[in-house]
């Protein structure tokens, strides 16, 4: 029904069960609704509007309307133009709230107070803790009553737009002394102990953590020494760099271990300071009697004026890098080293580096002055001391004195001398060679090719002066000296020999000892027979090697030994043999080279002997044949005239001459001759010395020598008559040695 009264008197409109005294079901409208009672309540189950666009008010023309909701939705409480959707105002200064919100079961409460303290808290009413409270100038208070607070998000102090959980832009105090302490400009002041990786620290600052590290950085350093740390770890402690990649592999700068021993570049310090490295200071001192340093870098003191090597025990002085166990560097002819007796005017003896800048010997000083030099294992004496000193070598400039203090000649010795090598005889050069067991006088020679001791040599035709081994009697020179007693060399003289090079032989171009006189080991063959004591020695087809001599000519030397072909030491079938030397040419008879005639001093005769050199009987006195007559003559040789200087029988062109009917008669050319036979006449039957002659060997100027042979005994002519030819031998020439 439209309307509806009940039995109650409630009026119900649009509803058949009012419950209140009018109950409408739909929209109501009317210009306004007055409770005028105090005590009067309303209920609008189904809302209520307030008019089109027309504002909701309660407690209208109040002094302050107690609710209002404008055309816009927004409700004011205490206000009759509320701004916001709420709009609580109050103009009240107490601390009566202004708003509250609170929940009387857990006595939670929120409230906006109206005085100047306390504006804005959120609190426990069951306990009177406070969360939160602002007060005026925008103070904030967290956790009152030592109550925590927990916050999610990032918080900024000072910062409108925190980065982290706690953001503060400025400096910050800590300390019931400090708060009212200003910081420093974005400092930090902290008046208690801070602990970092601990709850509980003990110091201002305590660090906690498995192998802590500290770190100094200086980002404004070159790559890889920005970083400084310092770390604990197995109960020691540790400074050291670190690279830009942060590595801490590097060795610690410094180092102390938990027995308190320090460490410096080494990470196991076994002394209460070890250092590895070197170790510079302005001195060392140790106080106490008993105390001991060991420096196991070793010891540098001002660079380089003191260094002990640890590894090896060297000292140097003067030197950073002694090689022996010591050694002092400096300047050469200065005293490196003073030695001297306590006491008052005692010169001192001084060690140093001698003057002689190319050989640095040791040099003695003798009150400044020095005195001697040692170098090259020689020593200087005296004003020789700046000379070189030649390799183990004495020289002095004073006189030598031995066995005597008062040696009156550059060398005095009183007593015997022995001496084992050479002693030199010379005007400038002191070089010597030493040997000794020598037996011959020898002179150096040149060499055009290898020759060895023993070997027999000739001239060299095509290199002057240089020697070669022989292969002929022709430019025969002599023998190659194994130990000569007496060696020449130019203006020197050499006393005790010159034993041949490594491997025994000579080498091209350089110089043997040829032998000149004395006893000398030559190498012989078989190729003349067996070889007798006084056997002449010649050259044989080997070459450099000698042969028994068997028929005139050019001889080395007379065997002092024999050879049998036995022993063969050189080569096989040949050996060395001692040769007395005698170079000459020897005139040798077939009977004597045959051994027919044995020179024992029992076969000769008193009217005649046998002369070792040429082999020739020699007669005291006059030949008389008694009667008998000569046959196979090959020829008679002339004395020499002492007027011409030539031989009787000896002519320059082939001549026969013949005894005819009691007379001597000749012819030119040789006897039995057809372009003679019919010649000889009487006419120069006389055979005399005026022709030019020469003896068969008459040494010419230059040094050649002239063969000619002896006039020969032919055959018995037809008519029964000997006839003699006079036939010369072509001219051979020869150099003579030492020519």
């Amino acid at each position: 029904p439209a309307l509806m009264i009940d039995s109650n008197g409630n009026l119900g409109i649009s509803t058949t069960s009012p419950y209140a005294k009018l109950s409408v079901n739909g929209l109501l409208a009317a210009s306004n609704f007055n409770a005028d009672s105090s005590s009067a309540t309303s209920t609008f189950s189904g809302g209520l509007t307030a008019g089109n666009n027309a504002s909701f008010v309660v407690n209208q023309a109040a002094s302050a309307n107690a609710l209002t909701i404008n055309s816009t939705g927004n409700v004011g409480i205490g206000t009759a133009a509320p701004g916001e959707l709420l709009h609580v105002k109050n103009s009240a200064t107490d601390s009566t709230p202004a708003i509250k919100i609170e929940n009387d079961t857990l006595g939670y409460r929120i409230q906006v107070n109206g005085g100047d303290s306390d504006k804005f808290q959120i609190l426990d009413t069951t306990d009177s803790n406070t969360f939160l409270e602002s007060q005026r100038n925008v103070s904030l208070t967290l956790g009152i009553a030592g109550q925590n607070t927990i916050l999610r998000g990032n918080v900024g102090i000072g910062e409108v737009a925190p980065g982290s959980k706690l953001s503060v832009s400025g400096g910050g105090s800590f300390g019931a002394s400090y708060d009212t302490t200003a910081a420093p400009a974005n400092g930090l002041i902290i008046e208690g102990n801070v602990g970092i990786g601990t709850t509980t620290p003990n110091w201002l600052l305590q660090t906690a953590g498995t192998r802590p590290f500290f770190a100094l950085s200086d980002t404004g350093a070159s790559a890889n020494l920005k970083h400084w740390t310092m770390s604990s770890q197995s109960g020691n402690f540790y400074i050291a760099t670190s690279s830009d990649a942060l590595a801490t592999s590097t060795i610690p700068a410094l180092m102390i271990d938990s027995n308190g021993n320090l460490g410096i570049s080494t990470t196991s310090p076994y002394a209460k300071l070890s250092v590895n490295g070197l170790l510079a200071a302005a001195n060392f001192n140790a106080d106490n009697a008993s105390a001991t340093s060991t420096l196991a870098g070793g010891l540098t003191v001002g660079g380089t004026s003191l260094v002990v090597d640890y590894s090896s025990g060297n000292v140097g002085i003067g030197t950073t890098g002694p090689g022996v166990k010591l050694e002092v560097y400096g300047s050469y002819g200065t005293p490196l080293i003073n030695l001297n007796a306590a006491g008052a005017n005692q010169a001192p003896f001084s060690l140093g580096i001698d003057t002689t800048a190319s050989n640095f010997g040791l040099g003695i000083w003798y009150n400044s002055l020095q005195q001697a030099t040692f170098e090259n294992g020689g020593l200087a004496l005296g004003s020789y001391f700046s000379s070189n000193v030649p390799s183990n070598s004495l020289i002095v400039s004073g006189n030598v004195g031995i066995g005597t203090t008062s040696p009156m000649s550059v060398l005095s010795v009183v007593g015997n001398i022995a001496v084992s090598g050479c002693v030199q005889a010379a005007t400038s050069s002191y070089n010597i060679t030493p040997e000794n067991n020598c037996a011959d006088i020898a002179e150096y020679y040149p060499n055009s090719e290898a020759v060895e001791p023993g070997d027999i040599v000739a001239l060299d035709p095509v290199s002057s002066l240089n020697i070669r081994k022989a292969t002929s009697s022709n430019l025969v020179i002599g023998i190659v000296s194994t130990n000569p007693a007496v060696l020449f060399e130019g203006s020197m003289s050499f006393f005790g020999g010159a034993p041949p090079p490594a491997g025994g032989a000579y080498p091209v171009n350089s110089k043997a000892p040829l032998a000149l006189a004395g006893r000398v080991p030559v190498k012989v063959n078989l190729e003349g027979g067996e070889i007798q004591v006084g056997d002449r020695i010649a050259v044989s087809s080997a070459p450099g090697i000698g042969k028994k001599a068997t028929s005139s000519g050019m001889t080395v030397g007379i065997a002092l030994e024999s050879f049998d072909g036995t022993t063969s030491l050189v080569t096989p079938g040949v050996d060395k043999i001692l040769v007395f030397v005698n170079l000459g040419y020897s005139k040798l008879d077939s009977a004597i080279a045959n051994g027919g005639v044995m020179l024992d001093g029992e076969s000769e005769s008193a009217f005649w002997g046998i002369d070792e050199s040429s082999g020739q009987i020699k007669f005291i006195n006059g030949l008389d044949l008694n009667d008998f007559g000569m046959i196979n003559v090959k020829a008679i040789r002339g004395s020499v005239n002492p007027a011409t200087g030539g031989a009787s029988w000896s002519i320059g062109q082939p001549y026969c001459i013949k005894v005819k009917n009691g007379a001597m008669v000749s012819a030119a050319g040789a006897c039995g001759a057809e372009t003679n036979a019919s010649e000889i006449t009487n006419n120069n039957s006389q055979i005399t010395n005026n022709e030019q002659v020469t003896n068969d060997q008459n040494t010419e100027p230059g040094g050649e020598t002239s063969s000619v042979e002896e006039p020969v005994m032919e055959p018995a002519a037809s008519d029964g008559e000997p006839e003699v030819s006079l036939v010369p031998e072509e001219p051979t020439a020869s150099t003579t040695p030492g020519a």
